[in-house]
């Protein structure tokens, strides 16, 4: 007498999507042999041919694991077959197993980090932000950023193969110097999931050049003492508002003063620059 099923394997066997079903089932509740012989156990027909739940029965213990490729969520048939292992042409196969693996939402999943160029902006520079996201489920997605003021490049988001490339831009200005958080969340449509992801930069100042305004032409006599007065005699701009400086080129001293003597007379031109702390104007 060869083995026999006791009772039918209850079907289906549900699991959801990207979970493993460990130790589902064990095949010795379901089949004996009168003959006292153990048993060992194998798949005897699994559909659809391609199919691709893998079934893994444990040979000592003789419980069955059910797993899946990621975002796989179909179903799936199989029969066992218990097997005499002294008389091996004494065999049984069980009823039919519905597998059931149970579809889910998957969330979005930002790939990588987030790639800005230049690595190290300026100002005025234009910053590149490029992300690359991947859904399981190839539902459409849709990216935001905060943090800076980014706008989206034309013809994104897109899509190749199995990622959804995204780029935005941002033209810094002179105001523009500072550190940034930004946060750049894509989001799956229409189950509006989420996935989120984060980094730092510094926008470096770029200082600019103050302008020195025209100085007149100043007449004195041979003896006299000539002085140029910032604020009345020299005056500045900076685009960047910091604090202006002069500096003098001969026959003045470092003030902006000259003693002329006697033997002065005559046409002189002098030269003077504005100065923020790191550059200066053209001469004037």
């Amino acid at each position: 007498v060869g083995p026999y099923q006791t009772k039918d394997i209850l079907t289906p066997i549900r699991w959801k999507e990207n979970e493993t079903n460990d130790n589902a089932i064990n095949l010795d509740d379901y089949f004996t042999n009168p003959d006292n012989d153990p048993l060992d156990y194998d798949i005897a027909e699994h559909s659809p041919a391609d199919h691709k739940i893998t079934v893994s029965i444990n040979p000592v213990t003789h419980q069955v694991s059910f797993s899946q490729p990621q975002a796989y969520s179909k179903t799936e048939t199989i029969t066992f077959i218990a097997i005499d292992r002294v008389e091996k042409d004494q065999f049984v196969k069980s009823n039919l197993v519905a597998l059931q693996v149970i579809g889910v939402d998957n969330p979005p999943k930002i790939e990588g980090a987030l790639e800005i160029t230049p690595e190290n902006p300026k100002e005025p520079e234009q910053i590149v932000l490029k992300v690359k996201a991947s859904d399981l489920d190839d539902d459409p997605l849709s990216f935001s950023v905060t943090g800076a003021n980014f706008t989206i490049s034309p013809g994104y988001p897109k899509k190749e193969g199995n990622l959804w490339l995204w780029q935005a831009t941002w033209d810094t200005d002179y105001t523009s110097q500072g550190d940034y958080d930004i946060k750049v969340t894509v989001t799956d449509n229409p189950t509006n999931l989420t996935d989120t992801k984060s980094n730092k930069f510094k926008v470096a100042n770029t200082n600019r050049a103050p302008t020195l305004e025209p100085i007149p032409e100043k007449t004195i006599n041979e003896g006299e003492k000539l002085t140029l007065v910032p604020g009345v005699d020299l005056k500045a701009t900076d685009p960047d508002g910091d604090t202006v400086s002069f500096r003098f080129g001969a026959p003045l001293d470092p003030t902006g003063s000259w003693q002329t003597v006697f033997s002065d007379a005559g046409t002189h031109n002098i030269k003077v620059w504005a100065f923020d702390g790191e550059s200066e104007s053209a001469p004037q």
